[in-house]
C-alpha cells in the first residue's frame, strides 16, 4: 500500500511542526496558562499545517476529533447533524469535542448561520478549529469569535533530508 508522503511525515506534536515556531509558541503559551479558547481559526495557502496544527491541539485537549470537509458537506443538513452531536458531552475521554471544519469558506450562509451560536457561547466542552485558504469568505460574526493564525508558507530549507529522517 502506498502512502502520501504528507500522511506519512504528518506532525504528531507541537515539537514536529516546522516553520510555524510564533504560531505554536503561542498555542503553547495557552495551554500554560490554561486558557485555551474554544475557537480558533487558521488562514493559509494548501499543505501549510492548517489541518495538522489543529489536530495537535485536539490531541492535546484529549478531545474526541470530529472533522468535516466543508467543500464536500457545505448544506445546512450536514451542519445541523454534527452540531446536534457536539452540543452534548462525548462518551469518550475527557468528554470534550474539537471540530475542525477544512475549507470552511465552502460553507453556505445557512451553514455558518448554524454555528453561530455555538461559537458564540460554546459549551464547555466544544472547541472549534475552522480552516481556510480564503479568509475573506468567513463571516466576521465567526473571525471575531476566535483566535485567528495566518500561518506562513514553509520554505524548502525546512524540507531538508536531516529534517525529514527526524519526523
Amino acid at each position: 500500500m502506498i502512502t502520501d508522503l504528507h500522511r506519512k511525515y504528518r506532525p504528531n506534536s507541537f515539537d514536529k511542526v516546522l516553520g510555524q515556531d510564533a504560531t505554536i509558541s503561542s498555542i503553547r503559551h495557552l495551554f500554560d496558562i490554561n486558557k485555551v479558547p474554544h475557537s480558533f481559526l487558521f488562514i493559509s495557502g494548501s499543505g501549510v499545517g492548517k489541518t495538522t496544527i489543529s489536530r495537535i491541539i485536539a490531541q492535546n485537549l484529549d478531545a474526541e476529533l470530529v472533522e468535516i470537509d466543508a467543500a464536500t458537506h457545505t448544506g445546512i443538513d450536514d451542519m445541523k447533524d454534527v452540531a446536534n452531536t457536539v452540543s452534548t458531552k462525548s462518551w469518550l475521554g475527557t468528554g470534550r469535542y474539537f471540530v475542525i471544519i477544512d475549507e470552511c469558506h465552502q460553507l453556505s450562509k445557512s451553514s455558518w448561520n448554524s454555528w453561530l451560536k455555538l461559537v458564540e457561547e460554546p459549551p464547555e466542552h466544544l472547541y472549534f478549529s475552522f480552516c481556510t485558504t480564503e479568509p475573506d469568505k468567513v463571516p466576521e460574526t465567526i473571525k471575531t469569535r476566535c483566535h485567528v493564525y495566518t500561518l506562513k508558507s514553509v520554505s524548502y530549507t525546512h524540507l531538508t533530508l536531516q529534517t525529514i529522517y527526524s519526523v
